[in-house]
């Protein structure tokens, strides 16, 4: 597993993180009818309890929007391979902090924890890779 954060650090992947954040915030926005637009109250789609949010709002919209983390709920097992899978596509992180995401997820979004509404435009940014 890597550990290093490279020449730039963890700061350029929370950069392009945030960059692509705003970016489907935008799409979301710029898709809305005339006059309304979708409020997203990021505190209840995603609790602010614990380190392992920021972590999840910087780093895992590098690859897909919010909505995989948010509608796909996993039992601690599956997170857990989930984790496997995932962690050589986020190599900035150390692991200790990628384990803080795993924990985040397990806690937030797992099987029995209502799933937050979002709005259609949202829902329509699913992206698999």
């Amino acid at each position: 597993m890597n550990t290093t954060r490279g020449i730039w650090g963890g700061r350029l992947t929370r950069l392009f993180a945030a960059a692509m954040m705003g970016l489907a915030m935008g799409a979301v926005m710029a898709q809305a009818p005339a006059g309304r637009s979708p409020r997203l109250d990021m505190d209840k789609i995603f609790p602010p309890t614990g380190p392992g949010r920021n972590l999840v709002l910087n780093n895992c919209a590098n690859c897909h929007t919010i909505t995989p983390i948010v509608v796909i709920q996993m039992t601690r097992p599956a997170r857990e391979r989930w984790a496997r899978d995932h962690r050589d596509r986020v190599g900035a992180l150390t692991d200790q902090e990628f384990k803080v995401i795993t924990e985040y997820l397990i806690k937030h979004f797992s099987p029995g924890q209502p799933i937050p509404q979002l709005p259609q435009e949202l829902l329509d940014t699913w992206t698999n890779y």
